[in-house]
């Protein structure tokens, strides 16, 4: 490809992500008198998390739950109590402003607390129908005059003199780049969990994920790359649902989780499908025990639901997006009601995740990200099954709905960089690009590269981790990243796309191994077999920035109100 044309884009707030939170910060920020911005690699009518739907949104009403969240919440030991309260204080705000856009929160009538419970616990999970949630969301941007630029991936953020001056990204499909002028950046896509880099539950199958495969860490790795801090790189974790075909949806499904031989092994036991509560989480630990004990596989058993359950859960699956799911069953002739549905564990993903205050600042001013959605340090066994358990797209909403005010207050305050400030580093990262897709033999497809570094993470640091393994996989990940950065071949813009988020992937792995081997303990999802039991002097996060071209560590305890302050 012999040239690719420069197109420079100007606006006040850049909103890096179309899903949930960055629409939701695009809404909010336009009622600042600010110009926004919305670009996406895929098109936000079905990009991100949430792009294909959800069915359940977890909220705090006082109304319903009494005056007071305290009585349920549970603050994980990584957690920032700041981040957590907000989240629930603000979560029925959101849920009634979704309700004015147009989602159906109350489906028949009322909210419905149903699945994601146990037995004996308060609902904190509605069921709703977001299957075009992100098509009624998109309609409200629109209406509000909202530049949206598709399929455009933002690789590169740009800095001057320390705060955030704009963004480089590339057409997936034409021989463009963009250079985004902007005075502040609200990063949406930077707490997706991140996809591909492990191996699919299914080996060589690249995009049979559970959450959407583009899921690549951009978000993540470019703040990082630009000086902020970020955490939680040592922490991957699983899901689970119907084993081979990747879904989310695991709560959706009604029935209990039984071995071969119709036995319960996950506490509470239900006896049998119970549509209130859902199924309860299996567990890696759990699974794995009963293999090893002969009594796989492990099944969802739904023999014996009603007929009007049974509707009800493919109504929740395809508001999941589980369509595809929903059609293959239908297809086969599987039905729940007299068939197990084999269960199980699905790949690793990372944690990874910027570092953040309760009003999305990052440590870059002018750069703004989503919250964490998950207590990172705690697996599904440990966690309370209460508001800290899995915020989810609450927390996404919230954050987007916050963080695009503070986008806006800053870019009201400032003034956009001159372009020419920054076209050093505008040109370096174009070369880049030039180079990816003019390069000859001997070179190196993206596909390739993402398989070969998923053997790595999962020899060195999968099941087992321990100090030699994982200094032997950095090793590893540090000679092929190298190597992928001088010999990647891109034949066309698309693929350009896929090799930028393989060397994203690349500089995640490396974090992911100096993490894990800086955390010498075992603390809900991070496991050393030479560290077996938590140590209570690291019950805090491992920050790590690049700063002078090296990567930084330091340990920081996680955020705690005292006296109604933070």
């Amino acid at each position: 490809m012999d040239k690719l044309t420069e197109r420079i884009i100007t606006c006040d707030v850049l909103i890096v992500g179309g899903g949930i939170a960055g629409l939701m910060a695009a809404i909010k920020a336009s009622d600042f008198d600010v110009n926004v911005v919305v670009v996406d690699k895929q098109n936000i009518e079905r990009s991100g998390c949430a792009g294909v739907g959800c069915d359940h949104f977890q909220v705090y009403i006082p109304e319903i739950h009494g005056p007071s969240i305290d009585p349920y919440l549970g603050i994980g030991d990584l957690e920032d109590e700041d981040i957590v309260r907000t989240i629930w204080t603000e979560s029925s705000k959101i849920l009634k402003l979704w309700e004015d856009f147009g989602i159906p929160v109350k489906p028949r009538g009322e909210f419905e607390f149903v699945g994601h419970r146990k037995p004996g616990y308060p609902g904190f999970m509605i069921k709703y129908e977001g299957q075009n949630q992100k098509r009624i969301l998109m309609k409200e941007a629109q209406k509000r005059g909202i530049e949206v630029i598709n399929r455009v991936m933002v690789h590169e953020l740009l800095v001057n003199n320390g705060r955030i001056a704009g963004a480089v990204g590339v057409s997936t499909r034409e021989p463009e780049v963009y250079v985004f002028l902007a005075k502040s950046i609200f990063l949406g896509n930077a707490y997706n969990l991140i996809e591909r880099l492990y191996p699919s539950i299914v080996g060589g199958i690249l995009f049979n994920t559970d959450n959407n495969p583009s899921n690549t860490g951009d978000g993540q790795i470019s703040a990082y790359r630009a000086g902020a801090e970020v955490t939680g790189a040592e922490f991957i974790r699983r899901h689970r649902g119907v084993r081979y075909f990747c879904r989310c949806g695991q709560g959706t499904w009604i029935g209990i989780i039984t071995d071969a031989y119709g036995n319960e092994f996950i506490p509470p036991y239900l006896g049998k499908p119970n549509r209130i509560t859902g199924p309860p989480l299996l567990t890696q630990e759990a699974a794995e025990s009963v293999w090893k004990s002969g009594r796989g596989p492990i099944y969802l058993d739904g023999r014996g639901m009603s007929e009007d359950d049974l509707q009800y859960m493919m109504w929740g699956l395809m508001n999941e997006g589980n369509s595809a799911l929903v059609d293959y069953m239908r297809s086969e002739g599987i039905d729940p009601r007299t068939t197990r549905i084999e269960w199980g564990m699905y790949g690793y993903k990372s944690q990874l995740h910027v570092r953040v205050t309760s009003k999305c600042e990052t440590t870059i001013p002018g750069l703004y990200c989503e919250y964490p959605r998950h207590d990172i340090a705690a697996t599904s066994a440990e966690r309370k099954w209460a508001p800290t358990f899995m915020a989810d797209i609450t927390a996404a909403a919230v954050s987007g709905w916050i963080g695009g005010e503070e986008a806006a207050k800053y870019a009201r305050s400032t003034e956009l960089t001159d372009i020419e400030i920054i076209r050093k580093q505008i040109d370096r990262t174009k070369q880049m690009y030039h180079e990816i897709l003019n390069r000859k033999a001997p070179y190196i497809r993206w596909q390739d590269a993402n398989i070969a570094l998923n053997q790595i993470m999962i020899d060195y640091a999968g099941d087992i981790r321990a100090e030699t393994t994982l200094r032997a996989g950095l090793k590893h990940i540090k000679r092929f990243k190298n190597k992928f950065a001088r010999f990647a071949y891109a034949e066309n813009m698309h693929e350009l796309m896929r090799c930028l988020e393989v060397l994203n992937l690349f500089d995640i792995a490396e974090l992911t191994f100096i993490a894990m081997a800086e955390r010498k303990e075992s603390r809900g999802y991070h496991f050393r077999i030479d560290f077996p039991k938590p140590n209570p002097q690291l019950a805090k996060l491992l920050i790590m920035k690049k700063a002078n071209g090296q990567i930084t560590l330091r340990w920081e305890n996680p955020r705690r109100i005292k006296g109604g302050m933070c």
